[in-house]
């Protein structure tokens, strides 16, 4: 019996230590409750925005100092660094007023529990004649969303993470992360003139603009590759390849006024790539970006410079253009001489059958072709040779080309001009592989990798070419 009375016992002054627990902890929170009263406060009342002449900020970050010129923001250590709009909006918006909807009644006499004495954020707002400071101080902890003890006029206020967000950036963070600029999509003029690409483990890639032509209704631009050879560039060089060096963002700013020392850490002493792009806009201005890229680092990341004296923090997937190689900026197309320039083409075949196609004023309206003294359709013949021009190689060879001697010739096409002081070309294809090809332009001074079946196509179109049968436009 005495043992139940003790258990009993015992029981009960767990009751009563728990009960007493739940009634500090209810006392506790009831307490701090009552400490916070709400309202609709106004922080930096006595500043407009038109009044501001600077906002000084000092915060873990670094802090910043911005003064106002008519309407015109100047950051102090960003001469000739182009400032991230939005970041100073954000400022501007601060500056024209904070609202709180909380204050704590008896903060001031309690700043340490706050974050509001050792080394909170310091912002002074100086206007005409007139001068207003801040201090924010620790986040505010169990909250859905972000809000911070802000310190003003000795009161303390809760105040939500937008409206003091710029108040704890840093100089950097007011720096503008677009490296290259946008390209103007509306400027009818825009046009590439030069691209130069060098780095390490390639061959120095330089395109310059060849020339424009309208074709059904836009302007076409025609590109040619200047370095390592004297080549046509890829029709696909002035909408895929060129836009891409525009518009470059980076995804934070490194490093502001870097030294040599800077620079060697992040590999730009020694860049991995060195681009230069010269273009032209409206009023045929000029202009020219010209960027440093480091390798990849360890951690995945590399650094640009355009030569605003900062260097960038991009991802790899940033720079699509990083390992651009000579075989994707040069044309896999053998051969596309004007239709007009020629005065014969021959295609002799590898059983040794043989075709000369004669052409007349293939640029007026009387234009003639003629086979064996009979005149062809001039559009079946201008379906054919476009598809004859548009073969695409898989693969350009430049250099050690592979021996043709043991190969099956299949097809040989000259190609001879109107202007005889021209050297015709000649384009030979052998059967390297199973349903591959391989032909070479004028003897061996480059050679194509290619499906055969585009040659059969070519060569099943002649037959009807020569035949009378009409030839249908591909495109």
């Amino acid at each position: 019996m005495k043992k139940q009375w003790l258990t009993i016992g015992i029981l009960c002054i767990g009751i009563l230590i728990l009960g007493g627990a739940c009634f500090f902890l209810l006392k506790s929170d009831d307490s701090e409750k009552s400490d916070v009263e709400s309202g609709n406060y106004q922080i930096l009342d006595e500043i407009t925005e038109d009044d501001v002449a600077s906002v000084v900020v000092s915060n873990a970050s670094g802090g910043y100092e911005a003064d106002w010129n008519d309407d015109s923001v100047i950051i102090k250590d960003c001469d000739n660094i182009a400032i991230d709009n939005s970041a100073v909006k954000k400022i501007q918006n601060a500056v024209k007023g904070i609202t709180a909807e909380k204050k704590v009644t008896d903060g001031k006499g309690r700043l340490n529990e706050f974050g509001l004495e050792d080394d909170p954020v310091e912002v002074t707002v100086t206007g005409k004649g007139e001068k207003e400071s801040l201090m924010i101080g620790d986040e505010v902890p169990g909250q859905d969303s972000s809000q911070w003890y802000v310190l003003w006029k000795e009161e303390v206020y809760i105040v939500s993470d937008s409206n003091v967000e710029a108040f704890q950036y840093g100089v950097k963070d007011l720096v503008s992360k677009q490296i290259t600029p946008d390209r103007d999509e509306s400027d009818d003029s825009f046009r590439v003139t030069l691209a130069d690409i060098q780095g390490a483990g390639m061959d120095e890639i330089q395109i310059r603009h060849q020339g424009s032509e309208e074709l059904a209704g836009y302007q076409v631009d025609s590109y040619q590759l200047t370095a390592p050879i004297n080549y046509p560039a890829s029709a696909s060089v002035s909408e895929d390849i060129l836009p891409m060096f525009f518009g470059l963002k980076a995804q934070e700013v490194a490093v502001l006024h870097p030294t040599a020392e800077d620079r060697a850490q992040v590999g730009l002493d020694q860049p991995y790539r060195q681009v230069e792009i010269e273009y032209q806009t409206k009023d045929s201005e000029k202009n020219k970006i010209s960027i440093l890229v480091s390798n990849i680092d360890g951690a995945g990341n590399l650094y640009v410079e355009n030569g605003s004296d900062v260097i960038y923090k991009c991802r790899p997937q940033d720079i699509s253009w990083l390992n651009i190689t000579v075989d994707t900026v040069i044309s896999h197309t053998i051969l596309i001489p004007d239709v007009t320039s020629l005065k014969t083409l021959t295609v002799t075949q590898g059983d040794g059958s043989s075709y000369q196609i004669q052409l007349q004023n293939m640029g007026a309206d009387n234009g003639k072709v003629l086979y064996d003294g009979k005149e062809l359709d001039v559009d079946s013949f201008r379906n054919f040779y476009y598809g004859l021009i548009s073969v695409e190689a898989d693969e350009v060879i430049l250099e050690n080309l592979p021996d043709t001697s043991g190969m099956n010739k299949i097809a040989e096409i000259q190609f001879a001009y109107m202007d005889e002081s021209k050297k015709s070309n000649t384009i030979t294809y052998y059967s390297e592989s199973a349903r591959k090809a391989y032909a070479v332009l004028d003897g061996n001074e480059r050679g194509f990798r290619l499906s055969e079946t585009q040659l059969d196509t070519v060569l099943g179109n002649l037959q009807k070419l020569i035949n009378g049968e009409e030839i249908k436009a591909r495109y």
